[in-house]
Protein backbone atom coordinates (compact mmCIF):
# COMPACT_ATOMS: atom_id res chain seq x y z
CA UNK A 1 0.00 0.00 0.00
CA UNK A 2 1.32 3.76 -1.17
CA UNK A 3 1.31 6.28 1.11
CA UNK A 4 -0.42 9.54 -0.58
CA UNK A 5 1.06 12.69 2.04
CA UNK A 6 -1.11 16.06 1.67
CA UNK A 7 1.00 18.38 2.63
CA UNK A 8 -0.19 21.08 0.46
CA UNK A 9 -4.18 22.61 -1.17
CA UNK A 10 -2.19 21.42 -4.17
CA UNK A 11 -1.59 17.71 -2.78
CA UNK A 12 -5.33 17.59 -2.22
CA UNK A 13 -6.90 18.98 -5.18
CA UNK A 14 -4.91 16.29 -7.05
CA UNK A 15 -5.81 13.54 -4.84
CA UNK A 16 -9.68 15.60 -5.00
CA UNK A 17 -9.67 15.38 -9.28
CA UNK A 18 -7.76 11.80 -9.31
CA UNK A 19 -10.41 10.37 -7.02
CA UNK A 20 -13.57 12.11 -9.14
CA UNK A 21 -11.79 10.73 -12.43
CA UNK A 22 -11.16 7.22 -10.91
CA UNK A 23 -12.75 6.63 -7.34
CA UNK A 24 -11.15 5.70 -4.16
CA UNK A 25 -9.26 2.70 -3.60
CA UNK A 26 -8.09 2.29 0.65
CA UNK A 27 -5.92 -0.63 -0.08
CA UNK A 28 -3.95 0.95 -2.74
CA UNK A 29 -3.46 4.11 -1.10
CA UNK A 30 -3.43 5.39 2.46
CA UNK A 31 -4.25 9.18 2.97
CA UNK A 32 -1.69 10.94 5.54
CA UNK A 33 -1.45 14.21 6.46
CA UNK A 34 1.31 16.23 6.89
CA UNK A 35 1.24 19.91 9.03
CA UNK A 36 -2.39 20.35 6.47
CA UNK A 37 -4.73 21.71 5.93
CA UNK A 38 -3.61 24.75 8.65
CA UNK A 39 -5.66 27.80 8.80
CA UNK A 40 -3.15 31.16 9.20
CA UNK A 41 -4.19 34.61 9.87
CA UNK A 42 -1.82 37.55 9.96
CA UNK A 43 -3.19 40.65 11.09
CA UNK A 44 -1.85 44.31 11.31
CA UNK A 45 -3.22 47.59 13.74
CA UNK A 46 -2.25 49.04 16.98
CA UNK A 47 -4.29 46.28 19.37
CA UNK A 48 -2.38 43.45 17.06
CA UNK A 49 1.03 42.94 19.10
CA UNK A 50 1.40 38.98 19.93
CA UNK A 51 -2.24 39.35 21.29
CA UNK A 52 -5.89 37.92 20.79
CA UNK A 53 -8.78 40.93 21.20
CA UNK A 54 -11.83 40.16 22.48
CA UNK A 55 -13.41 40.49 19.35
CA UNK A 56 -10.94 38.07 17.50
CA UNK A 57 -11.34 35.61 19.98
CA UNK A 58 -15.46 35.68 19.52
CA UNK A 59 -14.21 35.08 15.62
CA UNK A 60 -12.27 32.07 16.71
CA UNK A 61 -15.38 31.09 18.79
CA UNK A 62 -17.65 31.11 15.82
CA UNK A 63 -15.09 29.05 14.20
CA UNK A 64 -14.98 26.11 16.31
CA UNK A 65 -18.66 26.17 16.64
CA UNK A 66 -18.69 25.71 12.75
CA UNK A 67 -15.71 22.84 13.09
CA UNK A 68 -18.23 21.15 15.60
CA UNK A 69 -20.99 21.38 13.56
CA UNK A 70 -19.12 20.28 10.41
CA UNK A 71 -18.35 16.98 12.52
CA UNK A 72 -21.38 16.41 13.92
CA UNK A 73 -23.23 16.28 10.37
CA UNK A 74 -20.56 13.62 8.93
CA UNK A 75 -20.61 11.70 12.37
CA UNK A 76 -23.86 11.75 13.49
CA UNK A 77 -26.33 13.29 11.03
CA UNK A 78 -27.37 16.52 12.38
CA UNK A 79 -26.27 20.37 12.92
CA UNK A 80 -27.00 19.60 16.78
CA UNK A 81 -23.85 19.77 18.68
CA UNK A 82 -25.21 18.88 22.35
CA UNK A 83 -25.00 14.85 21.12
CA UNK A 84 -20.71 15.84 21.11
CA UNK A 85 -18.66 13.76 23.94
CA UNK A 86 -17.00 15.51 26.56
CA UNK A 87 -14.39 13.64 24.75
CA UNK A 88 -15.58 14.71 21.36
CA UNK A 89 -15.38 18.38 22.37
CA UNK A 90 -11.49 17.93 23.65
CA UNK A 91 -10.75 16.14 20.54
CA UNK A 92 -11.82 18.80 17.93
CA UNK A 93 -11.16 21.34 20.33
CA UNK A 94 -8.65 23.77 18.11
CA UNK A 95 -5.40 25.13 18.78
CA UNK A 96 -4.34 28.78 18.44
CA UNK A 97 -1.05 29.58 18.22
CA UNK A 98 -0.27 33.60 18.29
CA UNK A 99 3.23 34.55 17.09
CA UNK A 100 5.04 37.79 17.88
CA UNK A 101 4.86 40.99 16.24
CA UNK A 102 1.50 41.78 14.62
CA UNK A 103 -0.61 38.88 15.45
CA UNK A 104 -0.11 35.82 13.24
CA UNK A 105 -2.33 33.05 14.06
CA UNK A 106 -2.11 29.31 12.87
CA UNK A 107 -4.95 27.12 13.79
CA UNK A 108 -4.51 23.22 13.08
CA UNK A 109 -7.22 21.44 11.86
CA UNK A 110 -5.63 18.75 11.16
CA UNK A 111 -7.14 16.29 13.98
CA UNK A 112 -10.64 17.70 12.73
CA UNK A 113 -9.92 15.39 9.12
CA UNK A 114 -8.49 12.57 11.16
CA UNK A 115 -11.31 12.43 14.43
CA UNK A 116 -13.81 12.05 11.66
CA UNK A 117 -12.06 9.65 8.90
CA UNK A 118 -11.72 7.24 11.76
CA UNK A 119 -15.53 7.64 12.83
CA UNK A 120 -17.19 7.28 9.50
CA UNK A 121 -14.68 5.09 8.26
CA UNK A 122 -17.35 2.21 7.71
CA UNK A 123 -20.17 4.97 7.32
CA UNK A 124 -19.19 5.85 3.89
CA UNK A 125 -17.57 3.87 0.69
CA UNK A 126 -14.53 4.52 0.53
CA UNK A 127 -14.23 7.08 -2.47
CA UNK A 128 -17.10 9.02 -0.78
CA UNK A 129 -14.96 9.09 2.25
CA UNK A 130 -12.02 10.14 0.89
CA UNK A 131 -13.65 13.45 -1.31
CA UNK A 132 -15.43 14.13 2.00
CA UNK A 133 -12.30 14.27 4.08
CA UNK A 134 -10.04 16.18 1.36
CA UNK A 135 -13.00 18.60 0.59
CA UNK A 136 -13.46 19.27 4.20
CA UNK A 137 -10.21 20.52 4.29
CA UNK A 138 -10.33 22.07 1.25
CA UNK A 139 -13.41 23.96 2.89
CA UNK A 140 -12.48 25.06 6.24
CA UNK A 141 -8.77 26.00 5.11
CA UNK A 142 -7.84 26.27 1.71
CA UNK A 143 -6.75 29.76 -0.17
CA UNK A 144 -9.35 28.94 -3.12
CA UNK A 145 -12.39 28.28 -0.46
CA UNK A 146 -11.31 31.40 0.98
CA UNK A 147 -10.69 33.80 -2.44
CA UNK A 148 -14.29 31.93 -4.01
CA UNK A 149 -16.45 33.63 -0.99
CA UNK A 150 -14.60 36.55 -0.86
CA UNK A 151 -15.17 36.57 -4.49
CA UNK A 152 -18.88 35.96 -4.42
CA UNK A 153 -19.38 38.19 -1.23
CA UNK A 154 -18.40 41.24 -3.76
CA UNK A 155 -20.40 40.69 -6.25
CA UNK A 156 -23.17 40.42 -3.62
CA UNK A 157 -22.67 43.77 -2.22
CA UNK A 158 -21.84 45.25 -5.26
CA UNK A 159 -25.62 44.78 -6.47
CA UNK A 160 -26.56 45.59 -2.54
CA UNK A 161 -25.13 48.87 -2.24
CA UNK A 162 -26.09 52.33 -2.73
CA UNK A 163 -23.66 54.64 -2.08
CA UNK A 164 -21.28 55.19 -4.99
CA UNK A 165 -18.05 55.29 -2.84
CA UNK A 166 -18.99 51.86 -1.03
CA UNK A 167 -19.33 50.70 -4.66
CA UNK A 168 -16.25 52.00 -5.72
CA UNK A 169 -14.22 50.34 -2.67
CA UNK A 170 -15.73 46.87 -3.67
CA UNK A 171 -15.45 46.85 -7.35
CA UNK A 172 -12.88 45.49 -9.08
CA UNK A 173 -11.60 43.78 -6.46
CA UNK A 174 -10.55 40.13 -7.83
CA UNK A 175 -9.50 37.11 -5.33
CA UNK A 176 -8.92 34.12 -7.70
CA UNK A 177 -6.16 33.55 -9.92
CA UNK A 178 -6.21 32.20 -12.60
CA UNK A 179 -5.31 28.45 -11.05
CA UNK A 180 -7.32 29.10 -8.14
CA UNK A 181 -10.45 29.76 -10.83
CA UNK A 182 -9.72 25.83 -11.94
CA UNK A 183 -9.50 24.45 -8.06
CA UNK A 184 -12.56 26.46 -7.39
CA UNK A 185 -14.47 24.67 -10.14
CA UNK A 186 -13.56 21.46 -8.99
CA UNK A 187 -14.75 21.84 -5.25
CA UNK A 188 -17.59 23.58 -7.15
CA UNK A 189 -18.42 20.09 -8.70
CA UNK A 190 -17.90 18.26 -5.62
CA UNK A 191 -20.27 20.78 -4.13
CA UNK A 192 -22.82 19.95 -6.75
CA UNK A 193 -22.89 16.48 -6.92
CA UNK A 194 -22.54 15.34 -2.85
CA UNK A 195 -24.82 17.24 -0.23
CA UNK A 196 -23.01 16.15 2.53
CA UNK A 197 -20.11 18.15 0.95
CA UNK A 198 -22.31 21.23 -0.04
CA UNK A 199 -24.05 21.08 3.61
CA UNK A 200 -20.52 21.27 5.25
CA UNK A 201 -19.89 24.26 2.67
CA UNK A 202 -22.73 26.18 4.00
CA UNK A 203 -21.97 25.68 7.29
CA UNK A 204 -18.01 26.64 6.97
CA UNK A 205 -19.42 30.27 4.62
CA UNK A 206 -21.73 30.81 7.44
CA UNK A 207 -18.38 30.96 10.19
CA UNK A 208 -16.59 32.73 7.46
CA UNK A 209 -18.78 35.44 7.73
CA UNK A 210 -18.42 35.57 11.34
CA UNK A 211 -14.49 35.72 10.90
CA UNK A 212 -14.74 38.48 8.12
CA UNK A 213 -17.25 40.09 10.78
CA UNK A 214 -14.51 40.70 13.57
CA UNK A 215 -11.42 41.13 10.85
CA UNK A 216 -13.09 44.48 10.15
CA UNK A 217 -11.39 45.96 13.64
CA UNK A 218 -7.91 45.52 12.31
CA UNK A 219 -6.20 47.72 9.80
CA UNK A 220 -5.38 44.72 8.04
CA UNK A 221 -5.85 40.88 7.45
CA UNK A 222 -3.98 38.42 5.58
CA UNK A 223 -5.97 35.23 5.61
CA UNK A 224 -4.56 32.26 4.08
CA UNK A 225 -2.30 34.52 2.17
CA UNK A 226 -5.37 36.71 0.78
CA UNK A 227 -4.58 40.17 2.09
CA UNK A 228 -8.27 42.02 3.15
CA UNK A 229 -8.43 45.34 4.24
CA UNK A 230 -10.24 46.26 7.53
CA UNK A 231 -13.05 48.34 5.97
CA UNK A 232 -13.49 46.08 2.90
CA UNK A 233 -14.13 43.08 5.69
CA UNK A 234 -16.42 44.97 7.11
CA UNK A 235 -18.15 45.76 3.89
CA UNK A 236 -18.33 42.44 2.71
CA UNK A 237 -19.32 40.83 6.15
CA UNK A 238 -22.56 43.15 5.87
CA UNK A 239 -25.70 40.98 5.22
CA UNK A 240 -23.53 38.10 5.24
CA UNK A 241 -24.91 35.53 7.80
CA UNK A 242 -28.08 34.05 7.56
CA UNK A 243 -31.02 33.16 9.97
CA UNK A 244 -30.72 30.02 8.68
CA UNK A 245 -28.35 27.25 7.21
CA UNK A 246 -29.47 24.76 3.97
CA UNK A 247 -28.63 21.50 5.01
CA UNK A 248 -28.73 17.82 4.04
CA UNK A 249 -30.03 14.80 6.23
CA UNK A 250 -29.61 11.77 4.77
CA UNK A 251 -29.40 8.72 6.99
CA UNK A 252 -31.98 6.02 8.75
CA UNK A 253 -34.59 7.46 11.07
CA UNK A 254 -37.13 5.92 12.81
CA UNK A 255 -41.08 7.31 12.25
CA UNK A 256 -42.50 7.71 15.66
CA UNK A 257 -45.96 8.96 14.01
CA UNK A 258 -47.48 10.55 11.81
CA UNK A 259 -49.85 13.87 11.39
CA UNK A 260 -52.60 13.51 8.37
CA UNK A 261 -54.81 16.00 9.15
CA UNK A 262 -53.72 18.22 6.79
CA UNK A 263 -55.10 17.07 3.16
CA UNK A 264 -52.61 18.30 0.94
CA UNK A 265 -49.32 17.03 3.19
CA UNK A 266 -48.58 15.12 6.31
CA UNK A 267 -46.18 15.40 8.67
CA UNK A 268 -43.51 12.78 10.57
CA UNK A 269 -41.98 12.41 13.71
CA UNK A 270 -38.69 11.42 13.23
CA UNK A 271 -36.00 9.96 15.14
CA UNK A 272 -32.40 10.08 14.11
CA UNK A 273 -31.14 6.91 14.56
CA UNK A 274 -27.30 8.33 15.27
CA UNK A 275 -27.98 11.18 17.45
CA UNK A 276 -31.44 9.83 18.79
CA UNK A 277 -32.76 13.86 18.04
CA UNK A 278 -36.24 14.05 17.27
CA UNK A 279 -38.18 16.07 14.77
CA UNK A 280 -41.03 16.77 12.62
CA UNK A 281 -40.60 16.58 9.06
CA UNK A 282 -43.37 17.50 6.05
CA UNK A 283 -43.51 14.72 3.50
CA UNK A 284 -45.54 16.37 0.32
CA UNK A 285 -48.14 13.79 -0.61
CA UNK A 286 -49.10 14.59 -4.00
CA UNK A 287 -45.23 15.11 -4.76
CA UNK A 288 -43.71 12.19 -3.53
CA UNK A 289 -42.82 9.16 -5.27
CA UNK A 290 -45.61 6.21 -4.69
CA UNK A 291 -42.88 3.59 -3.88
CA UNK A 292 -41.12 6.16 -1.27
CA UNK A 293 -44.63 7.06 0.68
CA UNK A 294 -44.83 3.15 0.57
CA UNK A 295 -41.09 2.94 2.36
CA UNK A 296 -42.27 5.73 5.01
CA UNK A 297 -45.78 3.05 6.04
CA UNK A 298 -43.26 0.13 5.81
CA UNK A 299 -41.46 2.07 8.79
CA UNK A 300 -44.49 3.47 10.68
CA UNK A 301 -45.95 -0.55 10.95
CA UNK A 302 -42.83 -2.00 11.21
CA UNK A 303 -41.34 0.66 13.46
CA UNK A 304 -38.37 -0.05 11.84
CA UNK A 305 -35.74 2.26 11.06
CA UNK A 306 -35.90 3.57 7.13
CA UNK A 307 -33.31 5.10 5.13
CA UNK A 308 -34.21 8.76 4.46
CA UNK A 309 -33.21 12.09 2.15
CA UNK A 310 -34.91 14.93 4.18
CA UNK A 311 -34.05 18.84 3.51
CA UNK A 312 -34.07 21.49 6.46
CA UNK A 313 -32.61 24.78 7.99
CA UNK A 314 -30.38 24.33 10.52
CA UNK A 315 -30.79 27.47 13.46
CA UNK A 316 -27.96 27.51 15.66
CA UNK A 317 -28.51 23.73 16.81
CA UNK A 318 -32.51 23.54 15.73
CA UNK A 319 -33.93 21.63 12.94
CA UNK A 320 -36.63 23.82 11.25
CA UNK A 321 -38.66 23.78 8.04
CA UNK A 322 -37.82 19.83 7.07
CA UNK A 323 -39.21 17.92 4.16
CA UNK A 324 -39.10 14.46 2.86
CA UNK A 325 -37.29 14.11 -0.14
CA UNK A 326 -36.98 10.74 -0.31
CA UNK A 327 -37.81 7.50 1.56
CA UNK A 328 -36.53 3.62 1.02
CA UNK A 329 -36.30 0.08 2.74
CA UNK A 330 -32.64 -0.55 3.86
CA UNK A 331 -31.91 -3.33 1.83
CA UNK A 332 -31.05 -5.96 4.59
CA UNK A 333 -34.87 -5.38 5.53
Amino acid sequence: MADFLIKTDEDAFRLLQETIDNGFDPEKINIKFDGWPQLNIHLKGDKYDSSLTPSLMKGFIELQKGINRSYCLVRYNTPNTNVLSKQEREDLEIQVKVGKGSTTTAVDLQSLLTNIGEQVINKMDPTTLAITIVSLGLIWAGKTSYASYLNTRCQIRETEVKSEETRDLIKNQQFLSEQETERAKILSQVILQNNNVATLSNVANDTKAALLKELANTDTAVIQGIEVDGELAGELAKNARRTSIDIRLDGLFRILNVDSSDATEFKVRLKNVESKEEFTAKVQDGSLDQRYIAALQYGEWKRTPIQLMVNAKSLNNDIRNAIVIEAKIPESK
